[in-house]
């Protein structure tokens, strides 16, 4: 069978693969969306809908018959559930933001029409859940489910699926992990210390208290990658503006498994200008690794200009356990063999940074990520061409844009001071011109600004000004001309020539060389 009631069914030795490839396109034929532009996500990020406000009403059927034919979608296409459902509550108050986020569903749709569940073929079968609650999420009544009344919930859905399990002779020897994102819910559901502090849960509900300790279900905290928040020190300001990169990137990764394709399914590529914060972002995600409960192995790597392959091998090797005197004197090709071999069966994700030309995995001994092994490769650079070679599909790559001119000047602000910003009339206007000059760039307001913080007097503001606004004629060759001259400013204003003869003698060292401090203070 490979055709039944819209669905196409496509079974290989690895499994089975269910899509409505086709259906999906009907849809965008019917309302007219085939030439609409993709998007990479099924809903706005923090998007909030509600049955009342100002909007304009639209026309109930053809609102009705598009969530109808979107219902009948996600049949294969778990990844557009959430919002559909969401949709379907406004069948009888439809107005145009409705209208507008079901669009949305389309252009995602549009970029993903292939997509469908896999059913892998496994000697074993287990069993597990995951529990999520929007608590007050809901703008009319307020009154979503909390996290524990929603673990209760899945747990009762896990039981009827452990009794359906076990007539089919797949009986669930081991407790089933049930994974709760909300730490509170977790201890309430192991604890019984907590059930005094919840004495307005209905008592029917600690059944889930049960459960935990007759050993049919575990619960485990579980902090989903896609809802974590970019939270740094330096670029603090900028991570509200990154968020949104990092939720789209990381659904991008995560939905993987819903795509046919067996080839660069679990790569995705982040572009951008230089100074603009990929490598903050690609921090992020590492950190994000490092904090979540998961099975992969997470390696870190410099790729940079110019630099050896077998460099960027070392590297790897320190990460996995390979590094020894004998790996030294091995060859690139032996190198390659033995991170293979380590890799080989293990689920990885490879963090690659700033790579400026194609980078060969398979010559530097990375398997190939695919549906089968489930590994990732997320890696940034600042060319285009480089990001479309590395992956051809570009609704798995993130451009990393600068920020808008409001933000900049937020973070800017915050590395002058705004006490220096208030010492006169002029500066305030001087600084608004200086944000517009780094253009956005991160790097070059937080340079900028930290350089500027001890500017006082509005001649010195003036003076910068100047230095910026001039011709970009001096920039070396190879070096990026959107942060030459922010930086060479920046140099030009350390205090003292001490620090200026430190700083040249730091940038003879090849780029992101470790320099040790007992080298700096014998120069």
């Amino acid at each position: 069978m490979t055709y039944f009631l819209g669905m196409e069914v496509h079974q290989s030795d690895r499994g089975i693969f269910i899509s409505q490839h086709s259906f999906a396109l009907k849809i965008l034929d019917k309302f007219c969306m085939h030439n609409c532009k993709a998007v990479s996500t099924p809903v706005a990020q923090g998007e909030k809908l509600t049955s009342s406000g100002d909007q304009q009403r639209v026309d109930e059927r053809h609102y009705r018959s598009l969530v109808g034919c979107l219902l009948y979608l996600t049949v294969t296409r778990p990844d557009i559930m959430f919002g559909v459902s969401l949709l379907s509550r406004f069948m009888h108050c439809c107005n145009e933001a409705h209208l507008k986020a079901a669009k949305r569903i389309l252009r995602y749709i549009k970029g993903t029409a292939s997509f469908g569940v896999m059913f892998e073929s496994q000697n074993q079968l287990k069993l597990e859940g995951y529990s999520d609650s929007d608590w007050a999420g809901s703008l009319d009544d307020m009154k979503t489910e909390a996290e524990y009344i929603a673990a209760a919930g899945a747990v009762n859905q896990a039981i009827w699926l452990r009794k359906l399990l076990y007539d089919l002779n797949e009986t669930q020897d081991e407790a089933t992990e049930i994974w709760v994102d909300n730490q509170s819910a977790v201890a309430i559901a192991k604890n019984p210390v907590f059930h005094g502090k919840t004495k307005h849960f209905k008592i029917k509900l600690h059944f889930v208290r049960e459960a935990e300790q007759a050993k049919e279900f575990n619960f485990s905290l579980f902090v989903m990658l896609v809802k974590l928040k970019l939270v740094t020190r330096s670029f603090d300001v900028m991570a509200d503006c990154l968020a949104n990169t990092v939720l789209q990137l990381c659904f991008n990764v995560c939905c993987c498994h819903c795509s046919n394709k067996n080839e660069l399914v679990g790569i995705s590529g982040i572009y951008g200008l230089g100074g603009v914060g990929k490598t903050t972002l690609l921090n992020q995600i590492n950190n994000k690794f490092h904090d979540t409960t998961h099975d992969y192995l997470v390696i870190w790597a410099v790729a940079s200009q110019d630099r050896p392959i077998e460099k960027v091998q070392d590297e790897i090797a320190k990460r996995i356990g390979l590094s020894n005197e004998r790996w030294k004197s091995k060859s690139l090709d032996e190198k390659a063999g033995d991170i293979c071999s380590r890799l080989y069966n293990r689920r990885f994700a490879l963090l690659l940074d700033d790579i400026w030309e194609w980078f060969d995995l398979t010559r530097a001994g990375i398997p190939i990520p695919t549906l089968d092994n489930d590994c990732k490769v997320i890696f940034t650079t600042r060319r285009l061409d480089v990001c479309c070679q590395m992956q051809p599909n570009m609704d798995n790559n993130i451009r990393v844009a600068c920020l808008p001119s409001g933000e900049a000047f937020k973070l800017f602000e915050e590395k002058v001071g705004s006490e220096t910003l208030q010492m006169h009339p002029d500066i305030h206007n001087i600084a608004e011109a200086v944000v517009e000059e780094c253009a956005g760039l991160p790097l070059a307001l937080i340079t900028i600004g930290r350089a500027m913080a001890s500017k006082k007097t509005s001649r010195e503001w003036e003076y910068a000004i100047e230095v910026l606004r001039q011709s970009a004629a001096s920039v070396f060759p190879g070096v990026g001309k959107e942060m030459y001259l922010k930086l060479k400013f920046s140099y030009d204003c350390l205090p003292d020539e001490r620090l200026r003869s430190c700083f040249l003698y730091c940038s003879l060292y090849p780029e992101d060389h470790l320099i040790e401090k007992d080298e700096l203070v014998d120069c």
